[in-house]
């Protein structure tokens, strides 16, 4: 028993020890939790900090003004904010780019705490802007040209494509001639335009020619053989008269009571060799052959070989004798016959003129 004492106590001293050294730890952990349960919370993030949270980059931007802004570049500015500039905008109707640590600079510059995901990634900007017409520039250098021009009404083509010029959406342009060259014998002239938007004014270069223009008449509609064209089926087309081909019809009179030899589409230039008059009579048409002599008329009946029009000459198979014989058509289906012979030997048969002259 004396023995095993000194064992007994020093596993007991273990046991004593390592309950301590628990108890101990556990007392810490418990300590520990109470002291951040109840350590107060930060004080809530105001203002910028608390925007920073959620703001974020916008996708592809397009301004309208000559600044582009944090407003414009990121969603979640504060109000106070939206209006800082961070970059100029293109100019009106280009695009750019800037770097979203330009972004992130200007927004920490004015304490908003930002930061983007990709330092390096850039962010595409569009302006918008009114595009100049050619025609408003075509127009003040037809009038600079006019005091050299003869009577008429002209036009002006550019010489390739113009390169389109955009000015601010609410910027009013003027555009003035600076410098003017004409060449009368070809047409042809060089212009230096002055574009004045705002405070801002650039040159703008401009070539081409000057050209007499033309109305031609054309159908306002489509049209197929047999119809005949009235006033009403005109109306005009201009078209520049030095390249008006040869065989157009250039006067609405030489398509009055003209007939479509096939289909015309509206608002096409019509060519002579497009219309005719109209037919009175159709190839293998039957037509009465009328002879006129001598105070009498007679008749008979014959197939045309052509077709033709009232005052054309046409040849008519004669049924009975089966000979060929001349005549000029003088209405639908009427041939007043050239020879007379050929018609009296063919059988031909009196008319009433004829009878009364008999009597």
């Amino acid at each position: 028993m004396t023995a095993r004492l000194p064992a007994l106590l020093t596993r007991t001293g273990y046991l004593l020890l390592a309950t301590l050294i628990l108890a101990t730890a556990a007392t810490s952990m418990a300590e520990a939790a109470g002291s951040r349960t109840l350590e107060p919370a930060p004080p809530a993030a105001s203002g910028d900090r608390a925007a920073a949270e959620v703001i974020y980059m916008r996708g592809d931007v397009t301004v309208d003004g000559p600044m582009v802004t944090l407003g414009d570049l990121l969603v979640g500015v504060p109000d106070r904010l939206a209006e800082v500039p961070v970059a100029r905008s293109p100019e009106p109707g280009g695009q750019g780019r800037i770097r979203t640590d330009a972004v992130a600079r200007a927004a920490q510059a004015h304490g908003l705490e930002w930061t983007p995901f990709a330092q390096s990634r850039t962010i595409e900007v569009a302006r918008r802007g009114r595009l100049i017409e050619q025609t408003e520039l075509t127009r003040v250098i037809l009038e600079a040209l006019r005091p050299q021009l003869d009577d008429g009404d002209y036009d002006l083509f550019l010489s390739g494509r113009m390169r389109d010029t955009y000015v601010a959406l609410d910027a009013f342009v003027n555009p003035q001639v600076e410098s003017l060259d004409y060449r009368p014998d070809t047409g042809r002239f060089d212009a230096i335009l002055r574009l004045t938007d705002g405070s801002d004014t650039r040159p703008l270069r401009l070539n081409g020619q000057v050209t007499e223009m033309a109305d031609l008449p054309v159908l306002r509609g489509r049209m197929v053989a047999g119809e005949v064209i009235t006033a009403k089926d005109i109306t005009y087309r201009k078209t520049r008269a030095d390249r008006v081909p040869s065989n157009v019809i250039t006067e609405a009179e030489h398509l009055i009571g003209r007939s479509p030899r096939r289909a015309i589409q509206g608002g096409k230039h019509v060519r002579a060799n497009d219309v005719m008059v109209p037919q009175d009579v159709e190839r293998n048409e039957m037509v009465t052959m009328i002879l006129n002599q001598g105070g009498l008329m007679l008749t008979t009946t014959g197939q045309a070989l052509e077709s033709g029009a009232r005052g054309e000459v046409i040849g008519i198979r004669n049924l009975r004798s089966k000979r060929v014989v001349r005549g000029v058509i003088v209405g639908p289906g009427e041939v007043h016959m050239l020879v007379a012979n050929n018609l009296i030997s063919g059988g031909a048969r009196p008319t009433r003129a004829l009878a009364d002259a008999r009597r």
